[in-house]
């Protein structure tokens, strides 16, 4: 996709965040270390879902997304995750987060819920994936959403993609239909609403490695009384 409108950076918003030197060298070597060692692995990248409702068992049909990504987790995508409610998915999601994220995964993690919009807040980690991107290839325009567990009309969700490799290339810039433009380097952090704005990535000459975050707000979910019915996984 071309972006037409005037490039715009970072200080021209408040809704977009971006960090610097986020982790120690240590840090980011073990995490580059962990996702070169799974970027082959099976691309998990379809959805899908039995409902049961009267006693009759509904199939969700599944969808083949335009890209390839490894699914490095998605807590709804467990039994447990239903069986919560808004009361008390958060204790459930931070006691269980460990069984879900490597342990330098986590370590990100943590370090990304110190900082801006995030700290001092209530937030689950309900996704994490490995983008997965040939030479040549575009990230296209979409909107990041999940309508089976949030109203993506009034909900907000936050992507926070960390960049490992990524410098030595042409393109790869990160936008969004506002005119924001960016082209991100090693060990920084951008975090935007992803189910607010259209954004995508141009294509580079070259294979990336990064990891994106994906947040919620366990107030916002659906769950419990909000739900016609549960789902069967």
């Amino acid at each position: 996709m071309i972006v037409t409108q005037t490039k715009k950076n970072i200080e021209h918003f408040n809704d977009l965040w971006l960090y610097k030197n986020v982790l120690e060298q240590y840090h980011l070597e073990s995490l580059k270390y962990y996702l070169n060692s799974i970027k082959d692995n099976e691309k998990l990248n379809f959805e899908g879902r039995t409902m049961v409702h009267n006693g009759s068992s509904y199939k969700l049909v599944g969808t083949q997304h335009y890209r390839t990504y490894v699914k490095l987790w998605d807590m709804s995508h467990t039994k447990e995750y239903w069986e919560q409610t808004n009361d008390t998915i958060l204790s459930w999601a931070n006691r269980s987060q460990g069984n879900f994220m490597h342990p330098a995964v986590r370590l990100l993690a943590e370090k990304v819920r110190q900082l801006e919009p995030f700290v001092g807040k209530d937030w689950i980690i309900m996704r994490g994936i490995l983008n997965i991107l040939d030479p040549g290839t575009e990230l296209a325009p979409h909107i990041d959403s999940n309508y089976y567990i949030i109203n993506n009309n009034t909900a907000t969700v936050y992507s926070a993609t960390y960049y490992i490799d990524v410098e030595d290339s042409e393109g790869g810039e990160f936008w969004d239909e506002r005119g924001f433009f960016h082209k991100p380097s090693n060990n920084e952090l951008l975090i935007n609403i992803g189910n607010r704005f259209l954004h995508g990535v141009r294509a580079s000459n070259r294979s990336r490695l990064g990891i994106t975050l994906r947040f919620y707000n366990p107030k916002e979910l659906i769950l419990g009384k909000k739900m016609l019915y549960k789902p069967t996984l």
